[in-house]
C-alpha cells in the first residue's frame, strides 16, 4: 500500500509517501522469532531469510530512486 505523505500531517506541498510492505510470511517468521529470547537482539540474518522479498523490493525502490 501507498498513502499520500498529507494522510500523515506532512504538508501538501511535500512529495512524500508512505509505503507498506507485507509480502512475507508471518506465521514463519514469528514462529522463528518465538526461538530467540527478547532479551537478544534478531540477527542480521533473519530480515534476510523471512523477509527476503520485502527487503529486494525496498533495495529496487531506492535502486529507482537514485537512477
Amino acid at each position: 500500500a501507498i498513502l499520500p505523505g498529507a494522510a500523515f500531517n506532512r504538508p501538501a506541498n511535500e512529495f512524500t509517501a508512505r509505503l507498506a510492505t507485507v509480502n512475507f510470511d508471518g506465521a514463519k517468521a514469528l514462529a522463528k522469532c518465538e526461538t530467540i529470547p527478547l532479551d537478544t537482539p534478531l540477527p542480521d540474518s533473519f530480515t534476510k531469510t523471512y523477509c527476503k522479498e520485502t527487503l529486494d523490493a525496498c533495495k529496487r525502490i531506492v535502486k529507482w530512486l537514485h537512477d
